[in-house]
Formats: structure tokens, C-alpha cells, sequence
């Protein structure tokens, strides 16, 4: 690869010549009464899963291309313009994922698998879930709280109630046998 780039903010540009010996892509020209440039991805020898088919680079391209005054954005976040491209590549019929890895079909009848390479982690709680399970916990805890009191009010008054009913018999039986 020729050592010549231009660099931006944060990307590096590379001439189009480059960019295609870095996607493994070679062109072919046809000459003749309809001459036209076709672009044919150059298969690797490499064992490697991952090809990019030009079509979809192109789709990419023109994807940022339209959304670039949002990337520029500093109010936008990067996200929610890369969920836009991948939507329109989903129109174009290909899956855009940012980890190419982990979109791999897996190889049937493999003697030995590999392990994927996947961590299972807890999902990050939102600051309006936080709220949320904060209230509903505020709630139920109330409610227990209300509810032992209750039953604590029911107690006492039961309690007093017998011992009101023994002094009235107390009293009763005193005044029974005083007559």
C-alpha cells in the first residue's frame, strides 16, 4: 500500500487506488461498444469469513455522505446517526453491524467449535428506570409500613378490649356478690 494519506479530524482519507487495495477490490476494464468500469471483489486467499461486496461500501459511503452536517453535530449523538445508515443499508438488503465478528453463522459440523467470544453482561439501567424501580421500592415499602401498622393497631385495640371485658366482669362479679 502506498504510504501516501491525508489526514482529518479523526479519520484518515486514503486515495480511492488505496481504498480498494485495502478492501481487496480490483477493478477490470471492458472495452468495446458499451465500455464500462466493473468492480469485482478480489477473493483472499486468507481464511478470512469477512468480504466486503463494493455495492455495500458505496451504500455506506453515500449514507454518510447525507447524514455528515449530523456527525459534524456536536448536539447529535454519533449513535443515533448510525442507527440511520444501518436502517438504510437494511433498505438496501444488507446487515450493517458495528462487530463484524459476532455476525458470523457459525460452521456446522465443525469437529472441534470455538468458544464465542461473548461476555453476558447485566444491562445498564436507565436513569428513568433507576427512578422507577427507586418509586416502586418507595411504594412497597410504604405499603408494608401501613400495613404492620394496622395490624399493630388491630392488636392493641384487641388487647384493650379484652382487658376491658375483664375488669367488666371483675366489676360484675364484685357487685353480684355484694347483693
Amino acid at each position: 500500500m502506498c504510504s501516501r494519506k491525508w489526514e482529518t479530524h479523526h479519520n484518515t482519507i486514503m486515495p480511492n487506488s488505496e481504498v480498494k487495495n485495502h478492501f481487496g477490490i480490483k477493478e477490470t476494464n471492458f472495452e468495446g461498444d458499451d465500455a464500462t468500469n466493473d468492480v469485482e471483489i478480489a477473493e483472499e486467499k486468507s481464511s478470512s469469513l469477512t468480504t466486503w461486496d463494493t455495492k455495500a461500501i458505496l451504500h455506506l459511503i453515500e449514507f454518510y455522505k447525507i447524514n455528515e452536517k449530523l456527525f459534524k453535530s456536536s448536539s447529535v449523538k454519533r449513535q443515533k446517526v448510525w442507527n440511520i445508515v444501518s436502517e438504510g443499508m437494511k433498505k438496501e438488503g444488507y446487515v450493517y453491524t458495528k462487530n463484524i465478528k459476532n455476525t458470523q453463522p457459525p460452521i456446522e459440523n465443525d469437529e472441534e467449535p470455538t468458544e464465542k467470544r461473548t461476555k453476558v453482561e447485566k444491562k445498564k439501567e436507565s436513569r428513568t428506570e433507576k427512578g422507577q424501580n427507586k418509586i416502586m421500592d418507595f411504594l412497597q415499602t410504604r405499603e408494608e409500613k401501613k400495613d404492620e401498622e394496622r395490624e399493630r393497631r388491630h392488636r392493641e385495640k384487641i388487647k384493650e378490649v379484652k382487658e376491658t371485658r375483664k375488669a367488666y366482669t371483675e366489676v360484675m362479679q364484685k357487685l353480684i356478690e355484694k347483693l
